[in-house]
């Protein structure tokens, strides 16, 4: 917007110009009309100008009109998964908590083939959720401004680190696996677990404190862009 007025200010300044200019060559002739036609023409020109300063106008006020509908429909769109993701991501901090604390302290453990298949199902679900809240996100960023992306990003990087120990868990769990592998594996899931430890938390509280200030801003920011 504040480009057009600057278009328009330069418009405007180089008729003026224009105007001043063609006075000085052409002296008080200039602005003398000498009948009928040329009080015509001369009106004819101004209308010109008056209507394409409509059009334009008009242009601008739809092309903003259009932006805001835009705005709106995504709002609307990527709110829901937004709000969905949350628990997703405090359910995956949990079980990669737990998880992790296996592999840490627990070399020989095995763990039930009933048990793997809840954590199989609980990975998928997180997993589908992220997917959405990440197209969503992506959404967002390419039709909006980085500094949305950003707020998502820090949630992303907490739910990525646990997402890893959890599938490092399932990687560990494999029977079939030497123990020197299987350490390697599970030092691997603690590190990862770790980079939340260290910059987030190692609680659940401090966890959902995390998620909901961001989400607080995301909502806010998402809702702000719908039309009253």
């Amino acid at each position: 917007m504040k480009k057009d007025w600057l278009t328009w200010v330069g418009c405007i300044s180089l008729f003026g110009a224009g105007v001043v200019w063609g006075s000085i060559l052409r002296g008080r002739d200039f602005f003398h009309i000498n009948g009928i036609h040329d009080l015509a023409e001369t009106l004819a020109g101004f209308a010109t100008v008056i209507g394409v300063t409509l059009a334009v106008v008009g242009y601008n006020s739809w092309k903003a009109q259009a932006i805001a509908q835009s705005d709106h429909e995504l709002s609307k769109k990527v709110l829901a998964p937004i709000r969905k993701y949350q628990p997703l991501a405090v359910d995956i901090f949990v079980i990669a908590k737990q998880l992790a604390n296996k592999m840490y302290s627990q070399l020989g453990y095995r763990e039930s083939p009933e048990t793997l298949e809840v954590i199989k199902a609980n990975l998928k679900l997180f997993k589908d959720g992220h997917s959405e809240a990440y197209a969503a996100a992506f959404e967002c960023k390419d039709s909006w401004d980085a500094e949305n992306w950003n707020k998502f990003d820090e949630v992303f990087s907490l739910t990525e680190s646990c997402k890893t120990t959890v599938e490092l868990f399932l990687l560990w769990s494999d029977q079939r696996k030497t123990d020197a592998v299987r350490l390697n594996i599970a030092q691997k899931g603690v590190a990862a677990f770790d980079v939340v430890s260290i910059f987030v938390g190692n609680d659940r509280k401090a966890v959902e404190k995390f998620l909901t200030e961001r989400f607080d801003i995301l909502v806010s920011e998402v809702k702000a862009k719908r039309l009253a």
